[in-house]
């Protein structure tokens, strides 16, 4: 049954089969047992996962439960007479036996049937007389001809590729190059090849032929093929060629009295490859110690050869180029590079004042105004190859200017402010509260009973500004406990004939907390506007509450 041994390497008129090509030894002793599994009635319809889980069943029965006692273990499923497994026997159905294994996702029924075992094999065998000649019947002698025709074909292949899905394979030059095996020579009914009795220790029974590449035909009969073969003593060699990070490996080994069945390659970075000539492409540049295992098709016998293969990558060329965004001094700036072929290893600004930086989107603070040469050099992280870009970049300093007079009452006196009494204070003065900053602060209101307390400042906020911030200091003290506001704050915008024009914020006995808080509030609807700024307290009748302010600015840019 020569086809056990397979392959592009097995040449026309071989009698022994090199340990380069697929090889299957000749069985013997086939057949383990039988078991009638009577647990249940044989569906009249079983499905292919149906089928699958029998064989899986059969396994735990004959003891084989670990995937190596199946490795090389094959389960033949008869069917009864009347069933159609898998569609046998029904229209669309034209096949007289098939094989395949548990795991096989496209099963009918519902795809891989699961097994504690491993990988299970299995063939199925239906009623092949209920199909009479459509399956072999009295194909050479008898109508039970089709039985021992299609169990030997089933066998032939499954036999030798025990984890079937597409079957053992022929690509001897045959016309069913590329087929099953068992497809190479079937149902032949006359002239060379033709199906006959072969005459067994139990009795003759019809058999298909089988391949025979001695031949180069179907034969009957024919010598087994037995792998022997005393070989020879290979010696590994090679040569490469690199280019960038890509090695490319030509195969020069030889081998005395034999032929080199198998490479095996490691390439110093974890990858390996059993082609005779690979091609390999590294993750990095670096010196890599390089493998080439040689084995004789015929006794094993090994060479291995070492080299140290050295890669470079080539690197690429940079482009530089940045944008940026001007705010008064500063200037931030966003590196928008590129490098063709590589990538950019590091980034080396000049801002034209001295200073530089080597972040890839750096910003920076000049220290006056004016025009300065700004340039980014960039550098490819492999060859170092560079590319500058320069521009000329003007900043001007902030025109920003504070309004408020004597915003931290450290005058001493009320003036420019219209305070009620009692409300200016200084350290020394007022015990229990103390300034922000200095020694004069305003507290409005701690009276503990119904009181209202004002600080008013007019200003003029000049026309043509983009911004106006409100900006103050405010410390909170309370006697109240809980969520509700009894005692407020209300900063307020008034107009100069002393309408309120709005209430920027209100703060409340809720608002209480250690030390001074910093308040910013946004002024631009008033910009060359004259206007008042209040801050307007009111205690209710019992339970005092302090607001202390300190440190008030009105800045416009």
């Amino acid at each position: 049954m020569t086809q056990y041994c397979d392959g592009s390497q097995v040449a026309v008129g071989a009698t022994s089969c090199p340990s380069g090509a697929p090889h299957v030894g000749y069985p013997s002793g086939a057949l383990a047992g039988i078991w009638y599994d009577n647990s249940a009635a044989s569906p009249s319809q079983a499905s292919g996962k149906q089928l699958a889980a029998e064989a899986v069943k059969a396994a735990g029965h004959f003891g084989n439960t670990t995937q190596a006692s199946n490795r090389y273990a094959q389960y033949v499923i008869l069917s009864p007479t009347g069933t159609h497994p898998d569609g046998f026997n029904t229209p669309g159905g034209g096949f007289c036996a098939w094989h395949d294994y548990n795991g096989d996702t496209t099963l009918s029924g519902g795809g891989a049937a699961p097994s504690p075992y491993g990988d299970i094999a299995f063939t199925n065998m239906p009623y092949v007389a209920d199909l009479g000649a459509s399956c072999g019947a009295n194909f050479v002698s008898n109508s039970l001809d089709g039985y021992s025709i299609v169990g030997g074909h089933e066998y032939a292949e499954t036999v030798t590729d025990q984890n079937p899905a597409g079957g053992w394979v022929n690509n001897t030059g045959s016309s069913f190059t590329g087929q099953e095996n068992g497809d190479e020579c079937a149902w032949i009914s006359s002239g060379q090849g033709a199906a006959a009795l072969v005459a067994f220790s139990t009795g003759s029974f019809a058999m298909q032929s089988t391949w025979s590449n001695d031949t180069n035909r179907c034969d009957i009969s024919h010598p087994i093929v037995s792998g022997s073969g005393s070989g020879g003593t290979p010696t590994a060699n090679f040569t490469y060629s690199a280019s960038a990070l890509t090695v490319s490996f030509t195969d020069t080994s030889t081998d005395s009295g034999g032929t080199i069945g198998s490479h095996a390659w490691t390439f110093g970075d974890g990858r390996t490859s059993s082609a005779t000539n690979p091609t390999h492409t590294y993750a990095a540049s670096g010196t890599y110690s390089v493998t080439e295992t040689v084995t004789d098709s015929s006794n094993g016998s090994t060479s291995s050869k070492t080299s140290a293969v050295t890669v470079s990558a080539s690197g690429g060329t940079p482009t530089a180029n940045f944008t940026y965004t001007i705010s008064s001094l500063t200037v931030s700036f966003t590196d928008t590079s590129t490098d063709s072929g590589g990538s950019i290893g590091m980034h080396s600004w000049n801002f034209g004042d001295g200073s530089t930086s080597t972040a890839a989107n750096p910003s920076h603070t000049y220290a006056s105004a004016g025009t300065y040469s700004v340039s980014e050099t960039v550098y490819d992280s492999v060859n170092n190859r560079s590319s500058t870009k320069t521009v000329s970049i003007t900043v001007t300093a902030s025109t920003s200017s504070q309004l408020i007079v004597n915003g931290g009452f450290e005058t001493g006196s009320t003036a420019p402010w219209a305070l009620t009494a009692g409300v200016l204070c200084s350290n020394s003065g007022c015990p229990g509260e103390t300034a922000h900053r200095g020694s004069w602060f305003a507290w409005l209101d701690g009276y503990g009973l119904t009181h209202t307390d004002t600080a008013t400042q007019s200003v003029s906020i000049p026309a043509g500004k983009t911004t106006a911030t409100l900006a103050f200091y405010l410390h909170i003290d309370t006697q109240e406990v809980g969520s509700i506001a009894y005692d407020t704050l209300r900063v307020q915008v008034l107009n100069s004939s002393g309408t309120v024009l709005a209430t920027l914020a209100t703060y409340s006995n809720v608002n209480a907390a250690s030390g001074y808080s910093l308040h910013s509030l946004n002024m631009n609807a008033y910009i060359g506007q004259t206007v008042q700024i209040r801050f307007y307290g009111h205690e209710d009748w019992s339970l005092a509450t302090s607001f202390v302010i300190d440190d008030v600015t009105l800045t416009v840019q």
